[in-house]
């Protein structure tokens, strides 16, 4: 009986430190998802930074990531690479020209950005 419970102490607190890690902080950034023709998908309201996974995009590296989203701007949007798996997007709610734009307002200039860039063509393996 005394192992079955020490078994289940040690699955409950291996479980919680794992939940504890995933589980997005607070004061962390938002989460947005982007589609290949650069469609992105606001998940939360309103925020400053948006976290977007990026692994589908299957970039070669950090450098081949950073061009591609650097040919991408738009004005009060910029997008921070942090590694071929994930970007930062990060809006200028400072910036007088965008005060007071509601979360629908900032979507169209994201849908505005992708209808003006060409979609990313994934590499074909030979």
């Amino acid at each position: 009986m005394l192992p079955k419970i020490l078994l289940l102490g040690i699955i409950m607190a291996v479980s919680s430190v794992m939940y504890a890690q995933s589980a997005p902080a607070s004061n962390g950034p938002s989460f947005a998802r982007m589609t290949l023709d650069n469609y992105v998908t606001i998940r939360s309201g309103l925020h400053e930074v948006y976290k977007i996974p990026v692994n589908h995009f299957s970039f070669a590296s950090t450098a081949e990531a950073e061009a591609y989203f650097h040919a991408r701007k738009v004005d009060f949007i910029t997008f921070q690479v942090d590694d071929v798996n994930t970007v930062l997007m990060h809006f200028d709610l400072s910036n007088k020209s965008v005060e007071g734009w509601t979360i629908n307002e900032w979507q169209t200039a994201l849908d505005k950005r992708a209808d003006n860039v060409p979609p990313r063509t994934l590499p074909t393996s030979n």
